[in-house]
């Protein structure tokens, strides 16, 4: 099965046993605020690499997805590049984004059920 570490487009909607994915473009701001964003300089080593990109910014690697959907890469392998600037939000406001955006998922689910 495959499933969005797997692709290197991360915006585009995948079918995945005839189930649309959520993927990077499913999630919507809908207005949310990250309050204030810091910045990063890709260097040469950074380049096709959100993950880099991502322990720089966060410590861990586990935001690059973030990274990639927040400065609306859809193609690492085009997308990043060296003396680009990246901007991301404070950690906290990221998880905080998360949990809000998956009880949204999760009402919605419980309201077509209706």
């Amino acid at each position: 099965m495959d499933n969005i570490t797997s692709r290197t487009n991360f915006l585009n909607k995948e079918l995945v046993d005839n189930i649309a994915q959520y993927d990077l473009g499913s999630f919507f701001q809908d207005g949310y605020d990250f309050g204030k964003e810091s910045y990063l300089f890709v260097r040469k080593m950074d380049e096709c690499r959100p993950d880099i990109i991502s322990y720089r910014a966060y410590g861990t690697q586990n935001y690059w997805w973030f990274i990639c959907w927040y400065n609306g890469y859809m193609d690492i392998w085009n997308d990043i590049t060296e003396n680009q600037i990246v901007k991301y939000p404070a950690l906290q406001k990221v998880r905080d984004f998360l949990k809000w955006r998956l009880s949204k998922t999760k009402d919605n689910r419980n309201n077509n059920k209706r």
